[in-house]
């Protein structure tokens, strides 16, 4: 059997870890060497020739474009072995192993982490094989298999919980844009924390930090991605499962952009919406939304 975290974090105890550094900061965990024995046999002996023939999951070819800018691109699995010769990063993505999913789950429940979303992946490059700067919306553990790759990692006093992976060198979504309102890294800040990863490392990443990553040789890794759940998408998704209810809400909108004559009409509509809105939001109680997080 895969170890729990007590094994994963030491010499920092579980306890201590979720009170200084779950969602807060990074953590590295030094040569879990029989991880990576267990592991092995999983894992086609971290053989990514092995690994391709049999992921079932969707590939991604990672790479830099002549402008230098970051893309990802999905590929058919029977071109990953070209790709990765070429010396193109391979992301394998929802590796599809009972023990490593179980294993996953465990640590959820161990983490007080929802099961729902869980992501379970293999990067694979070649030396010299990097990822720009950037931020994930995951937790996430990376546990470096083969060879090593050197880490730069800081926190983000950008944005903060942010609700999408974002890349530097790219424009702000419009949504994104409505709440990180100071200007953006161009590349990775240079106070940034460098970290180099051996066979057995294990690194956790906080949702929304800086990294990034550059193989120092061929190099194998898990990753293991647990997903946030924004408080505003558990409202949102209670709050429409209680409006649907009342015909009123499922109605459709008058469309004010018809004519000057449907202004009148739609204003009324919204005015009504929004007195039964309040109404509705009223009766909403925390047990509601926490036992249904989902919305169902």
């Amino acid at each position: 059997m895969l170890p729990g975290l007590k094994t994963l974090l030491q010499p920092l105890n579980v306890k201590r870890f979720q009170e200084q550094y779950w969602r807060q900061r990074h953590y590295v965990s030094r040569a879990r060497g029989k991880l990576v024995q267990k592991l092995a046999k999983e894992l086609e002996d971290f053989n990514v020739y092995g690994l391709l023939e049999h992921h079932s999951g969707p590939v991604q070819a990672w790479f830099t474009t002549v402008e230098g800018g970051f893309r990802a691109a999905e590929i058919p699995r029977m071109a990953g072995q070209a790709a990765y010769d070429a010396g193109v990063t391979l992301y394998l993505r929802l590796i599809d192993v009972p023990a490593i999913a179980e294993w996953q789950l465990r640590l959820a429940r161990e983490l007080g982490h929802s099961p729902e979303g869980l992501t379970c992946s293999v990067f694979a490059g070649k030396r010299g094989a990097s990822t720009r700067c950037h931020f994930d919306t995951l937790e996430n553990f990376t546990i470096q298999l083969q060879g090593t790759k050197l880490w730069r990692l800081l926190p983000n006093r950008h944005v903060k919980a942010p609700l999408e992976n974002w890349v530097t060198g790219y424009e702000l979504t419009a949504e994104m844009g409505l709440y990180c309102k100071v200007p953006m890294p161009k590349d990775m800040p240079s106070q940034a924390e460098k970290i180099e990863l051996r066979p057995g490392d294990i690194l956790y990443v906080p949702r929304g930090y800086w990294h990034s990553a550059e193989a120092s040789g061929d190099s194998v890794s898990l990753f293991l991605g647990f997903p946030a759940t924004p408080c505003v998408d558990l409202i949102l998704n209670a709050l429409r499962s209680r409006l649907i209810r009342n015909a009123l809400w499922r109605e459709n909108f008058i469309d004010a952009s018809a004519g000057h004559q449907w202004k009148d009409q739609a204003r009324w509509q919204m005015a009504e919406l929004l007195r039964a809105l309040k109404a509705d939001v009223s009766t909403l109680t925390a047990d509601d939304i926490v036992a249904c997080p989902n919305g169902k």
